[in-house]
């Protein structure tokens, strides 16, 4: 199966949603664009279909791969040992962070700078799946 349609802005490596195919929708990633035929090769199995569909192109900002690498950390080697303080001052020595008002189970500290991404906008196109 192709993806047929204006693929300029694509490359190996990104992932497309299909949306309102009549078998394919789902995300895929793209392992090669043949620009003379107009096809995007996916890496997932596809079904073999004649329909009108969209894809868009999904790219989450580094900063946003960032805050997941914190979050990750989080788990993995503090979740569960958080003493509940929020700043702690010894001498010359401070600290600040622990709070977690955020309703989102992270210390504000480990996600600082989400809020801008809270709502991430992908732009869409229509496409011929084949």
């Amino acid at each position: 199966m192709g993806l047929y349609g204006n693929i300029n802005s694509l490359q190996a490596g990104d992932t497309i949603y299909v949306k309102q195919s009549r078998r394919n929708d789902g995300y895929f990633t793209v392992i090669s664009i043949d620009d003379v035929n107009n096809i995007i090769r996916v890496y997932e199995p596809v079904e073999e279909e004649t329909s009108y569909a969209f894809i868009f192109l999904c790219r989450v900002p580094d900063v946003v791969v960032q805050i997941a690498a914190r979050m990750v950390n989080f788990d993995i080697y503090r979740r569960g040992k958080l003493t509940g303080l929020s700043s702690e001052r010894v001498g010359t020595y401070s600290w600040s962070g622990q709070t977690m008002g955020n309703g989102m189970a992270y210390p504000d500290d480990v996600i600082a700078g989400l809020d801008a991404y809270k709502l991430i906008s992908i732009g869409g196109e229509s496409i011929f799946v084949a």
